[in-house]
């Protein structure tokens, strides 16, 4: 059966939830619901408007119809809740990108949907999927466990949400840095968690990543650490061009470094000779110049 939304299917004044007809186990199908939806973001976002809470939630029901014609929503089994946490909500858009998520034949579908949701953002008031998600984070998560090639995609769509208003967000990233290995790409969110998504638990929980034996291993390699440190800085620089000068150099990378600077007494003395370099080189500081992490000093 091709796709549907059903409409007028609730008492609610001028919000609709999308209610989305389509068959995990039929690949036409799942398709056509992930090309709708693309569609919907970077060619109607005007349609999207009778979908949208006041609250900014836009909410999608996924589900199948029965012989007897009924929609019949997807059910989270009891035994995958477990998994979750309290602060995230499970829900039938949850399961769908989940399942389909472990198929790498629609990485390109999920990845153009991403996209789409954080052009989207970046447009309007960005969205939510409950009270607790940000609308696509569902994508991005499932997306980015499975490769973490998908990593930056998901930095880029934080960037577009209410990063200050995350609720669910550790949860999820943790959800990332337990199904996969250390990486560059991991490292790059660990970076981009002190820094441009930052929100209002990032410090927090990077202060317990720190404390992780597979975290504290893949540091024994001095290499690795430098690695993280030039990230840290590129990341720091963009956050300091996003706030348009709001919060002075040293600020920036002294916040960008905090949750580092007394993880070990090798990276104190990183930390803090990339503080002084960061200021004194700034506005042209690269971290593959001669005054950065590559400097003798700093070894």
């Amino acid at each position: 059966m091709s796709l549907q939304t059903i409409s007028q299917l609730t008492q609610r004044p001028n919000y609709n939830p999308m209610k989305l007809i389509t068959y995990v186990n039929d690949h036409y199908s799942v398709r056509k619901t992930l090309e709708h939806l693309v569609d919907m973001f970077a060619q109607h976002p005007s349609e999207l408007s009778q979908h949208i809470s006041k609250n900014q939630e836009l909410k999608l029901e996924v589900g199948e119809i029965s012989a007897n014609g009924q929609f019949i929503e997807l059910k989270y089994p009891k035994t995958l809740k477990e998994k979750h946490k309290k602060t995230k909500k499970v829900s039938s858009e949850l399961l769908f990108f989940e399942i389909i998520s472990q198929q790498n034949e629609y990485n390109k579908l999920l990845s153009q949907l991403l996209n789409a949701i954080t052009e989207y953002n970046r447009s309007h008031p960005p969205l939510w999927s409950d009270e607790s998600s940000f609308f696509g984070i569902n994508i991005a998560v499932p997306l980015s466990s499975q490769n973490p090639e998908y990593i930056p995609e998901l930095i880029h769509f934080l960037s577009s949400t209410n990063i200050n208003q995350e609720i669910a967000l550790e949860e999820d990233l943790n959800h990332i840095f337990r199904s996969t290995d250390w990486s560059s790409q991991t490292l790059d969110l660990l970076a981009a968690r002190s820094t441009i998504i930052k929100g209002s638990s990032g410090h927090q929980q990077i202060t317990k990543q720190l404390e992780s034996k597979s975290l504290q291993h893949y540091f024994e390699n001095e290499q690795n650490q430098n690695k993280l440190l030039e990230k840290i800085t590129i990341y720091a620089l963009l956050n300091y061009a996003e706030k348009e000068g709001k919060e002075s150099p040293q600020r920036t990378i002294e916040d960008a470094l905090a949750p580092f600077i007394k993880h070990s007494e090798a990276f104190e003395h990183k930390c803090r000779f990339l503080i002084r370099s960061f200021v004194d080189h700034f506005p042209d500081y690269l971290p593959i110049n001669k005054t950065s992490l590559h400097h003798p000093n700093f070894r």
